[in-house]
């Protein structure tokens, strides 16, 4: 866990560096989760433009990351609850869905749940 000022300035800093260098996403999304005592991490952009999916998922099977990006990404639900909040917004999956309506959905038990993932966990 994420204790001192310096830790989250180093956090803060590897946020930055890899805004402007993408190749540094994986090692930083890996510190983040390490400091705050997670085990396993997603971050995903879907671009409205070009119809396209990428995923960085440095601790994920590359298979499971690929099905989301071919099929999955268009069926999360909580992606497409939450695609137009503004930028900044912190995003609680619990205040865009219940968590026993999200258990009920096929996304949530084909592709979340065998990952562990979220409420998966």
């Amino acid at each position: 866990m994420v204790g001192r000022l310096t830790d989250v300035a180093t956090l803060i800093g590897g946020i930055y560096d890899a805004a402007f260098e993408p190749a540094l996403w994986s090692d930083t999304l890996i510190r983040i989760t390490d400091a705050i005592g997670g085990a396993q991490v997603m971050m995903g952009i879907h671009d409205f433009a070009t119809r396209s999916i990428r995923v960085i998922g440095p601790r994920m099977d590359p298979d499971h990351m690929r099905s989301y990006v071919d099929h999955w990404g268009s069926a999360d639900i909580l992606w497409q609850r939450t695609n137009r909040v503004p930028v900044g917004t912190v995003l609680l999956a619990e205040r865009y869905m219940e968590r026993s309506e999200l258990m009920r959905t096929e996304f949530y038990n084909e592709w979340q749940r065998p990952m562990r993932l979220g409420a998966a966990a």
